[in-house]
């Protein structure tokens, strides 16, 4: 974009071109008063009507806030754009000429995007329509079960795609070449049919900020018709569907998150949808659990408080673990974010919560959120048993890690004696043990040049280097490895994320004694002591011996289900079926096997990956003893038991990378 004019000429062209009350009233609802206009103000929580429109001045005013300008400051202000963007936009969604103001050869290279646009745009119309056919009567009452009814279907704008549905080729073939139409990626083609993509599914539009159609999601919804099929299945990226850089429901919130503030980030549509039913509409979903930086530039145009909500399961708990580790430390990228987190007691995602709680008690859940260091501390204890020895070091040892992190003082302490507290030890002791492992200052009776390398952090591991898929499942949650997201190994075994890869190869054993017992049977029997969290060491103890006495064929997850029941072990039920599905879900996609069978390699990759945390689990111990040795022998006899178990890493490290 170029400017032969200047902007006070270019700003009287397209204030003259079009009325002030049309620019804001294709962004808001405006209503006339007397010869002005009335609407209520986006740019503060305004709950009369406070902004007033001249038409005749050209100009906006909100007295309460103070915010106003022309036409072209409120494009500004409210898509958050700057003055050319705003003039570029303004031009082209109102269709008027401004001379001395060139289109940049961007611009024109975005008819392409523009095309999809439109065939977006017919095909929702489409879906919209055919959900209040006949055809889409069995959508409606799925929909009406969810709680969800037509004032919600109408502002989302909720479709269905019957499975003969050939009005929508024909009528965009009457208007679009058949390269354009494929690119759109909303058919299958098989020789000279063009078959929807989305049949039988019910679809939600997936909309950018402006309200462009960028793609869809569809879901099934009749479980005994379609219970082999994929739950949901998005759009194929194109040149305007970008997953990993776009969110759901942006285009509605983005005022009231504005307002507010804060927008709250969970996974699904269902979720957005549930949560405006009770009227908590500051909400996006990220479609999935990858938080990518592509959404963090996109949310923080509009705020920099951002709550995450997102599912109860590993998969969701193990994401917000992976965005306090990656966020806190580039928040100030982004000009200071602030971050909080809510866990969903007793529900498996905010849909669900709503749907038995009702409004007051979720508000009173997102009231309840937070920091990323209480949230992280919840979750350690929810994972450890604090009343043993073991169960109170692993949570001492995790939570130091989120620690070092905090840089003020004052929260660092009270931080610390948060946690002296949860195990029961005094706070002095503790602070010495934190202060031992962080400070790196040379332990008694030692030079520091004796023992630097024995301080050296675990060596991280080299995805591009790694042999087979299976040990990737190990680090990633499965959503985002079938989705091929940025994350990484690496990523993912820095700091907290070492627990989060420790946790997902007991879980993958756990599926292992379900899906294939026999395969895995004696392996894991003799790796079960390498398990260290509560449950899952209770579950693979439970299934080992229902194993040995049953001797149950692959995948009878409803025999080892009645079996808990009868050791009055209900409460392992969730968990179990919880890693059950994950793992599912993974493979399904993955399409690896018909009928799911976890290899040799994944029984070995887990196994491996928890003997590794055994042995940095003695590093760790040997490291807090050499710190306070009491003579120079024993500094030194502890020195060589470190330095050895390191050779043993570095050992086991380049066996597991093949």
């Amino acid at each position: 974009m170029s400017m032969n004019k200047s902007s006070s000429e270019i700003n009287e062209q397209i204030k003259d071109a079009i009325d002030i009350s049309d620019v804001i009233g294709s962004y808001i609802t405006v209503h006339k008063a007397g010869k002005d206009y009335k609407a209520v103000c986006p740019f503060h929580d305004d709950s009369n009507p406070s902004l007033s429109i001249s038409t005749s001045k050209k100009i906006f005013n909100c007295f309460p806030c103070g915010t106003k300008g022309d036409s072209i400051t409120f494009v500004m202000l409210y898509e958050k754009l700057s003055y050319p963007q705003a003039v570029q936009r303004m031009i082209e969604k109102f269709n008027i000429s401004v001379e001395g103001f060139k289109i940049t050869e961007e611009s024109k290279s975005s008819k392409k995007a523009k095309v999809l646009y439109k065939i977006n745009k017919i095909a929702a119309d489409n879906y919209f329509v055919n959900l209040f056919s006949d055809n889409g009567k069995a959508a409606q009452k799925y929909l009406k079960t969810r709680g969800i009814e037509t004032d919600l279907i109408n502002k989302f704008e909720i479709g269905y795609v019957s499975e003969n549905d050939n009005n929508l080729i024909e009528v965009l073939r009457k208007n679009f070449s058949l390269d354009e139409i494929r690119e759109s990626n909303l058919f299958i083609e098989s020789g000279s049919k063009f078959i929807p993509f989305f049949r039988e599914r019910i679809v939600f539009p997936i909309k950018d900020v402006e309200g462009n159609v960028l793609g869809f999601s569809g879901r099934i919804f009749d479980k005994g018709k379609d219970k082999e099929k994929i739950k949901y299945l998005n759009s194929k990226d194109n040149q305007i569907f970008k997953k990993s850089e776009i969110t759901y429901n942006l285009n509605n919130s983005k005022n009231v998150i504005s307002k507010k503030d804060e927008a709250i980030i969970v996974e699904g549509y269902m979720d957005v949808i549930a949560l405006d039913r009770v009227g908590i509409q500051n909400t996006v979903a990220i479609m999935g659990v990858a938080f990518t930086s592509g959404h963090v530039e996109l949310i923080s145009k509009f705020t920099k408080n951002i709550t995450f909500m997102l599912d109860s399961d590993n998969a969701g708990m193990n994401a917000m673990l992976s965005i306090i580790s990656d966020l806190e430390s580039k928040s100030k990228n982004y000009g200071g974010l602030k971050l909080r987190f809510v866990h969903i007691n007793d529900s498996k995602d905010p849909d669900d919560f709503v749907t038995k709680f009702g409004k007051d008690e979720t508000i009173k859940l997102i009231e309840n959120k937070k920091t990323s260091s209480m949230f992280t501390m919840d979750y350690f204890e929810s994972i450890n048993d604090l009343n043993t020895a073991d169960g109170k070091v692993a949570f001492k040892n995790a939570m130091f890690v989120s620690v070092s992190k905090v840089n003020n003082l004052t929260d660092r302490k009270l931080l610390l004696q948060e946690i002296a507290f949860k195990i029961s030890i005094d706070i002095e002791t503790l602070v010495q043990d934190f202060e031992n492992q962080y400070s790196r200052t040379a332990p008694k009776h030692l030079e520091k040049s004796e023992f630097s390398e024995a301080f050296n952090p675990p060596e991280l591991f080299e995805p591009q280097k790694y042999s087979g898929f299976e040990i990737q499942e190990v680090f990633q949650n499965p959503m985002d490895y079938v989705s091929k997201t940025s994350v990484t190994i690496q990523d993912l075994l820095k700091n907290l994320d070492w627990t989060a890869a420790y946790l997902k190869s007991q879980e993958l054993l756990i599926a292992a004694m379900i899906r294939n017992p026999a395969l895995g049977y004696e392996k894991i029997k003799k790796a079960q002591v390498l398990f260290f969290t509560k449950h899952h060491t209770d579950i693979i103890k439970t299934i080992l011996k229902i194993y040995k006495n049953s001797n149950y064929n692959d995948d009878d997850l409803d025999l080892i289900i009645s079996k808990v029941k009868e050791y009055k072990k209900e409460y392992l039920i969730p968990i179990i079926e919880g890693i059950y599905s994950g793992i599912d879900i993974f493979f399904k996609k993955e399409k690896i096997v018909k009928k799911l069978k976890i290899s040799s390699k994944v029984i070995d990759d887990s196994i491996s990956t928890l003997e590794l945390r055994r042995i940095n689990k003695d590093i760790f111990t040997y490291q807090d003893t050499l710190v306070n040795a009491k003579s120079k022998q024993e500094a030194t006899t502890l020195l060589e038991n470190v330095n050895l178990l390191l050779k043993k890493r570095e050992k086991h490290i380049k066996k597991m990378k093949g």
